[in-house]
């Protein structure tokens, strides 16, 4: 893939130059990951400035996402399906993401240190 990736512990940067991309592919099995949570950084993105996310479900449809400031992104890993995602050519200028993985670990240091606060759910559907 073409493009730059900034590492942080759990939290990442990732930088497509003009032409950037990222292959087809899915993250491995990480038995820990419960959540990618995928934010942009980029505003006014269209469709024609390509640097989409694809992102494919297990009956292969695929999903795209405009990489604007608008959207965020959360990847479900509790399941037994590896999510194939790619990033198209970006035809605009510089594209940013930001992504955040949450792992089981976070999730009960988080509970420990907040037992006393309400967890709510959300279900985001189409």
């Amino acid at each position: 893939w073409y493009a730059w990736s900034i590492y942080f512990p759990k939290d990442y940067i990732n930088v497509y130059p003009t032409n950037g991309y990222m292959k087809k592919h899915s993250d491995g099995r990480a038995q820990s990951r419960l959540f990618t949570i995928i934010l942009f950084g980029n505003t006014e993105r269209t469709i024609e400035d390509g640097g989409l996310l694809n992102i494919w479900d297990r009956g292969g449809k695929k999903y795209s996402v405009i990489p604007d400031i608008k959207n965020v992104v959360i990847i479900n890993h509790m399941s037994n399906y590896e999510v194939e995602h790619e990033v198209t050519n970006n035809n605009g200028d510089t594209r940013y993401s930001f992504y955040n993985i949450i792992e089981s670990e976070f999730i009960k240091e988080y509970c420990y240190k907040n037992e006393n606060f309400p967890i709510i759910n959300f279900v985001f559907e189409k």
